[in-house]
């Protein structure tokens, strides 16, 4: 399917997941969404970077919709929102900023996790520039887990991620709000229209 073929579908999905979170309408037409072309983890969605040879409309990052996102509490819209964190990271400076100041807070325990998990069910299991080192894989991909739990907390342990690091706490109240708001701090919802 080109490009134009994909371009309708999911639009109703896209549009709730902007409506919800109004931050990620910024990535509208710097986002693709599609349907997968390979298999994926769990069969739900990814985000596929621009080049990678599983992206269905390469040049853009796309978000591959797999056949069990509709299996999640919030459907296709969900796998949307979860994804759309992944593209903030690469497309948002404000994101990228409070992502780190998110796991420069984590406390020891949450890191020693975090490489215990690596090591143990990524480390070589998955290909991509999220997986290739540690560093990459808690500075981006865990670091994006925490966000999509938080901002999707149903069956999650976000509550406890923040229990054991309270530093990092204020910084993820930051990033909810970027994403409710479309605002981050420091700025004024002015600032933002102007960007």
């Amino acid at each position: 399917m080109a490009e134009d073929e994909f371009r309708d579908l999911f639009q109703s999905e896209r549009a709730a997941a902007e409506k919800r979170f109004p931050f990620i309408a910024r990535f509208r037409d710097k986002v693709n969404i599609a349907p997968t072309k390979t298999a994926n983890k769990g069969g739900q969605g990814e985000f596929v970077e621009a080049d990678s040879p599983d992206n269905p409309m390469p040049g853009k990052p796309t978000i591959t919709i797999g056949v069990n996102s509709h299996k999640l509490s919030g459907g296709v819209t969900d796998t949307i929102i979860n994804d759309m964190v992944h593209a903030a990271g690469q497309l948002s400076p404000d994101y990228r900023k409070l992502r780190k100041e998110v796991v420069s807070n984590l406390s020891e325990d949450a890191l020693s996790l975090a490489k215990r998990r690596y090591q143990k069910d990524f480390k070589g299991k998955f290909s991509g520039s999220n997986f290739s080192t540690f560093d990459n894989f808690l500075n981006r991909y865990w670091a994006d887990g925490i966000v999509q739990h938080l901002l999707l907390p149903e069956n999650s342990e976000i509550n406890q991620t923040m229990q054991s690091s309270p530093k990092a706490v204020p910084a993820l109240n930051a990033i909810k709000r970027l994403f409710e708001t479309g605002v981050a701090p420091g700025k004024r919802i002015g600032d933002v229209l102007n960007e």
